[in-house]
């Protein structure tokens, strides 16, 4: 289940025609009430720094989070047990409260960095558990 804004539509929609038959395309379909009730069923959460992994994290839903121009120290991180936080330490970071489109350096490599091998890794290791 892919969910983000309207904007995030096009991204989510390429992922979706990717994996037939295995993801759902909900981006811009859901508003705050309908994604409460969607997480809350989740096995794992997969989100970047962001309110939806806040309410994953709100009703225990084992969450991998990938941080990339924010960090853990700024405070909004996943609170409990059972939760993964992806980041690559750089010295350019944090680059901002709440991260942004654009990388004041020009690479972007705390995203960039940071793999889909990472985070499969980091899932599989959760759902184990």
């Amino acid at each position: 289940m892919l969910v983000g804004g309207k904007s995030d539509n096009e991204l989510c929609q390429s992922i979706v025609d990717r994996c037939p038959g295995i993801a759902i395309n909900w981006a811009g379909k859901t508003g705050i009430p309908e994604l409460m009730a969607l997480t809350s069923r989740l096995k794992l959460f997969i989100t970047n720094d962001s309110g939806p992994m806040h309410i994953a994290t709100a009703y225990n839903v084992p969450t991998v989070a990938i941080f990339g121009p924010t960090t853990k120290e700024l405070g909004f991180f996943p609170y409990g047990k059972g939760h993964r936080v992806l980041e690559v330490p750089l010295p350019c970071r944090p680059c901002a409260l709440h991260g942004g489109n654009r990388c004041p350096r020009g690479h972007f490599l705390c995203m960039r960095l940071i793999t889909a091998d990472m985070v499969s890794q980091a899932a599989l290791e959760i759902m184990r558990k």
